[in-house]
């Protein structure tokens, strides 16, 4: 926000977070949804003893 502020000139940066605060929100939420997409979660088979335990491979659970 603080390079928002400064790029658009305001003479607060509170002017600044006030017309565009809700954005930042917004922004923050997109990010993580983008972040998890990316972020692909290893699968573990917990139905086998300790010793057994494998990764399951991403294409056999499509």
């Amino acid at each position: 926000m603080l390079e928002c502020w400064q790029r658009l000139g305001h003479a607060k940066i509170s002017t600044t977070l006030d017309l565009y605060g809700h954005l930042y929100h917004e922004m923050q939420a997109e990010a993580a949804s983008i972040l998890d997409q990316l972020v692909t979660p290893i699968l573990v088979d917990l139905t086998k003893t300790e010793d057994q335990h494998s990764v399951i491979d991403q294409n056999q659970t499509s």
